[in-house]
């Protein structure tokens, strides 16, 4: 349901909805994990870190919880730790193309640019 509120604009909606479900249970891993993407398509990328921490608390190994987190320190410009869960995230699932995407940025951003280069090409082979 998450996904078709934020198909269809109602983001506001669906952090609603997030809210209620961890509210119902708070080791919910999926509503921190959508919760913080929702937070990140609303701007608010201090509460998405938190959600996205969160939900690395309760499954370390989840992709997309280090994907979420990578993107979000990203885009508070903290980019060596942006680096290391970007990292984490392509550890646990290479062929992400987004976190290859991003790591790249990162990367370049901390002044590797070969590791940048190298996430580039990593990000076209997929």
């Amino acid at each position: 349901m998450t996904i078709l509120l934020l198909k269809g604009g109602a983001t506001d909606e669906a952090i609603l909805q997030l809210r209620l479900a961890l509210d119902i249970d708070p080791n919910d891993v999926s509503a921190h994990v959508n919760l913080g993407f929702c937070l990140q398509v609303a701007g608010d990328l201090s509460r998405a870190v938190d959600h996205f921490r969160r939900a690395i608390r309760l499954q370390p190994e989840l992709d997309q919880a280090h994907l979420g987190l990578g993107t979000a320190l990203y885009n508070l410009e903290d980019f060596p730790a942006a680096v290391v869960e970007l990292e984490e995230a392509i550890r646990l699932r290479s062929d992400e193309p987004d976190a290859h995407f991003f790591l790249e940025g990162a990367l370049a951003e901390v002044g590797d640019l070969i590791g940048a280069i190298r996430e580039y090409q990593s990000a076209l082979d997929l």
